[in-house]
């Protein structure tokens, strides 16, 4: 689930941070605040379900804090009797405001909002103080709840907010925990029969559910064997529907469901079809359906029009998803996760998607082609665009008309040899090409072109032989990784960058014979890692790198098996940090004649044929607060340290 974290302050509500959890998601909306000492709304803590506070008057600080706990499974209540309202279930804050008073009292002022949509909440109605939960006061006082609170009808009908009550606290200028629970009477909003959330653990417990139309959820967990037929009247659930490790073959019973929140269908193994589906027309988050190892389509959804997000994982006979092609919102989706269904041949049911914000596509070993996408213009959420380990996909025809995406993952499917599909496209963040085994060329990228700093990495592509396509890439990158591309000559490509914010790595490519595509480059603010380009004879294309005002901060040269001058590097002067290690086809420095100051580190190892140092001539510094100073070790045929007569500093810490 998903929790939001926001500071307050005044009346500004600044959004923090969202994180991934699986307690119950408890929503808190603060719609005004007054201004003074900070109020911070934080994750949910184990709780009763009501509504918690940390004070601490040194600070003059309140922090309200959620709590997480699983709503009561009967929600209405026999007349006269109450029944505890639940947190982001059933009641959120609709206005919150503090202040310290003199003598040690707080004083806590807030409105309150019914957050359903088929409960109205009447008399009794009170707040109650959670003795559990309050530590360390004096005492309090909660108010008092008229029927005129409730509204001019006596109740707080759905979407209505009660008036302002006060909450006085007496404490001991010490830091101190209070907590209150909400306490009303329940009843139906409608004349519908309204069941609440339920979760199903036997047959006897869904018999029991003949009557209604509408609940607020329903989970059906480890239920084998498994008859729907007593939900033959439902027509709405408000909130999720989970079928879990069920024995159901068929989803008879649920052919008068029109509306459901989300569905999560998981280890149904014996499910062949989804038939009973087929009035239901909208699915406003999400339709999950995992390990359904004999559900060959999704026929019984021709009618579904609104849908959130579609996830449809490890799925192995599922053929195609043909039946989503009416759904209007296509146009607009949040996720797209597409996961492991081994027979899936096509995406035709996707051919409407215009717009969302990820997509995956994992492991479908039979997906031969991406020609339902045909209508795709954006991908715009940090989930990107994941195409990987699909085994059968030779290219990307299909996304012609995609125009912009966040991040676009290529990875290991390695029957793809070209990217032949894509038109002119834009890039956000970041391209990641990555094992594509029979991947030979990228040239199909000659067109796209980035929207400001995007992380680059082309590694493991073993056919790929140049970067020919990414000339329009630039001017600015958070990183550029060019590793392990076994066939790569050539990486002139990358011509269109000037400016890398991070590191640079060019390593494990064994057939790379030069850096020319580097020539732009002025300026990588952490490191140029060379390492392991077994062809590499030299330098060139590195030169503007190491001239004038350009710079880089460290530059790793290593286990560059051909690698036989450093003639490129003829106008550096200065670097932070050098290292030149492991190098065996290297006899001298020669290249080095300008360097006069190496402000951190200088290390010089196991260079087995290196004879001499003298293009250190002028080298006079090395080292710093915080370095290593000057190493020079295992460098098997140097004699002698001639090139080191000028050094007037070596420092290390």
């Amino acid at each position: 689930m998903s929790v939001v974290t926001y500071i307050v302050k005044g009346n500004n509500v600044h959004y923090l941070k969202q994180t991934f959890q699986t307690t119950i998601f408890i929503s808190l909306i603060l719609l005004s605040f007054g201004c003074g000492p900070e109020a911070i709304v934080e994750a949910p803590v184990t709780g009763t379900g009501g509504f918690s506070f940390s004070i601490d008057p040194s600070e003059q600080e309140v922090t309200l804090l959620t709590t997480g706990i699983e709503p009561a499974l009967q929600t209405v209540t026999p007349p006269g009797e109450t029944r505890r309202l639940v947190n982001g279930v059933d009641l959120e804050l609709s206005n919150f405001d503090f202040r310290f008073l003199p003598g040690e009292t707080l004083i806590i002022e807030a409105s309150f909002k019914n957050i359903t949509s088929e409960f109205n909440f009447i008399q009794p109605f009170s707040f109650e103080l959670d003795t559990e939960l309050t530590r360390n006061i004096v005492s309090s006082r909660e108010p008092i709840v008229s029927d005129i609170d409730l509204g001019d009808d006596g109740k707080l009908n759905p979407g209505e907010k009660t008036p302002t009550f006060t909450f006085e606290i007496t404490h001991r200028n010490q830091a101190f925990d209070y907590a209150v629970d909400a306490f009303a009477s329940v009843e139906p909003a409608s004349g519908e029969v309204v069941c609440g959330l339920v979760s199903v653990s036997s047959q006897a417990q869904l018999d029991t559910l003949r009557s209604c139309r509408q609940l607020s959820g329903l989970s059906i967990v480890d239920v084998s064997p498994l008859d729907l037929s007593p939900l033959s009247n439902l027509l709405k659930i408000d909130g999720q529907l989970n079928i879990i490790n069920s024995g159901l073959e068929n989803l008879g019973g649920l052919e008068n469901l029109e509306s459901v929140k989300g569905i999560y269908f998981e280890r149904n193994s014996a499910l062949k079809n989804i038939n009973g589906l087929k009035n239901l027309k909208n699915i406003d988050r999400r339709l999950a359906i995992r390990e359904s190892n004999l559900l060959t389509s999704l026929e019984g959804l021709e009618n579904l029009e609104v849908l959130g997000s579609l996830f449809l994982t490890d799925n192995p006979a599922l053929e195609n998803i043909d039946s989503l092609v009416n759904l209007t919102t296509l146009e607009s989706l949040e996720s797209i996760v597409i996961d492991n269904n081994d027979s899936l041949t096509n995406l035709e049911g996707l051919r409407r998607m215009r717009r969302v914000l990820s997509v995956q596509l994992n492991n479908n070993g039979s997906l031969e082609n991406l020609e339902g996408l045909r209508e795709l213009k954006a991908v715009i959420g940090l989930g990107g665009f994941i195409i990987k380990n699909n085994d059968a996909l030779i290219n990307f025809e299909g996304l012609a008309n995609l125009a912009e995406v966040s991040i676009l993952t290529i990875s290991d499917n390695e029957a793809l040899t070209t990217l032949d599909g894509v038109n002119t496209f834009r890039i956000n963040r970041e391209l990641i090409i990555s094992n594509n085994a029979s991947l030979t060329n990228i040239s199909a990228l000659k067109n796209v072109e980035t929207l400001d700093i995007i992380e680059l990495d082309i590694a493991g592509n073993s056919s790929l032989t140049t970067l020919e396509g990414l000339e329009k890439l630039g001017p600015n990158a958070s990183s550029i990784t060019v590793s392990n591309n076994a066939a790569l000559t050539s990486i002139e490509g990358l011509t269109g960058f000037t400016r890398v914010f991070g590191d640079v790595a060019i390593t494990e490519n064994t057939s790379l014979s030069s850096l020319q595509g580097l020539n732009n480059l002025k300026s990588i603010r952490d490191s140029l890692t060379l390492t392991e380009n077994d062809a590499l004879v030299g330098l060139e294309g590195i030169q503007r790198l190491v001239t004038g005002d350009s710079s880089v901060d460290l530059l790793g040269i290593r286990r560059n098996a051909s690698l036989a001058n450093l003639t490129a590097l003829s106008e550096l002067q200065a670097i932070n940090s050098l290292v030149i290690e492991s190098n065996p086809a290297l006899t001298t420095l020669d290249g080095l004649e300008k360097l006069e100051v190496v402000n951190v580190n200088l290390v010089i190892n196991n260079n087995d044929n290196l004879v001499s140092l003298a293009g250190l001539a002028r080298l006079i510094k090395v080292g710093g607060t915080g370095s290593r100073g000057l190493t020079i070790t295992g460098n098997d045929a140097l004699t002698s340290l001639e090139g080191l007569n000028n050094i007037k500093s070596v420092c290390w810490t």
